[in-house]
C-alpha cells in the first residue's frame, strides 16, 4: 500500500465506517439500556474494525483460549502487562 489510498480503498473505508458507527451507535444498539452496545454489536463493530486496519496492510493478532474463543479478561490482563 501506498501513502495514498486510491478510490476503491476510500469507499471501502467510508462503507467499514459507517458499519462502525453504526454498531457502536447506543441508540441503536443499547438493546440492554445499560449504556454499552450489545456483545452482538460490540463483536461485530470489532471484525468491521480489523478489516478497517487491513485496508492500511496492518496485521491484527487475536488472543485466543485452548478452545479457541476469545476471552476478555485474558486479553484485558495481557494489556496490563505491556
Amino acid at each position: 500500500m501506498t501513502n495514498v489510498l486510491n478510490k476503491k480503498e476510500i469507499k471501502q473505508l467510508n462503507k467499514l465506517g459507517e458499519g462502525i458507527r453504526i454498531s457502536l451507535n447506543l441508540n441503536l444498539t443499547d438493546l440492554n439500556n445499560i449504556g454499552i452496545p450489545c456483545r452482538t454489536d460490540r463483536l461485530h463493530a470489532v471484525k468491521l474494525m480489523i478489516k478497517y486496519l487491513k485496508v492500511h496492510d496492518l496485521a491484527v493478532v487475536p488472543i485466543k483460549s485452548n478452545n479457541n474463543k476469545i476471552k476478555g479478561n485474558n486479553a484485558r490482563s495481557n494489556t496490563n502487562r505491556n
